[in-house]
């Protein structure tokens, strides 16, 4: 069993880790997840330990582009961690609109660290059960 001399060392699997993964300890990008329901399309992002003014939400062209920034708490100023393995700096996600989407009825709330973004269908595009005639 391998264990470190010093609870803050590295272990041989940290070392393991760094090797496959690189940068992308210190690289911040938000999983997200989306859903669609029969009147609207709905898109979440984890977004956890955001404020609401670090994160931006806009309609350019055919793309919902939602960017981001986490900052270094004051810790960071003054050495205060031994280890750092939160990821900081500016995040860009873009995703493109379906054209059935009213563009102009887009809501977007943040609560408990998950911003969601409601897009309406346009009607025609909502789904809607047929009559067969005979």
């Amino acid at each position: 069993m391998l264990v470190p001399n010093n609870f803050f060392e590295k272990s041989f699997f940290d070392n393991w880790f760094d090797h496959w993964h690189g940068d992308e300890v210190t690289r911040f990008m938000p999983k997200a997840g989306i859903a669609e329901q029969e009147k609207e399309f709905v898109l979440n992002l984890d977004l956890p330990g955001f404020k609401k003014d670090e994160l931006d939400v806009e309609v350019k062209g055919d793309q919902l582009v939602v960017k981001g920034e986490r900052r270094k708490s004051e810790l960071h100023k003054e050495g205060g961690y031994i280890r750092e393995e939160r990821s900081f700096g500016n995040f860009e996600r873009r995703f493109v609109l379906p054209q059935s989407v009213e563009r102009n009825k887009i809501a977007v709330s943040y609560v408990d660290g998950v911003l969601q973004v409601t897009m309406p269908k346009c009607e025609e595009a909502a789904a809607r059960r047929l009559k067969i005639s005979s």
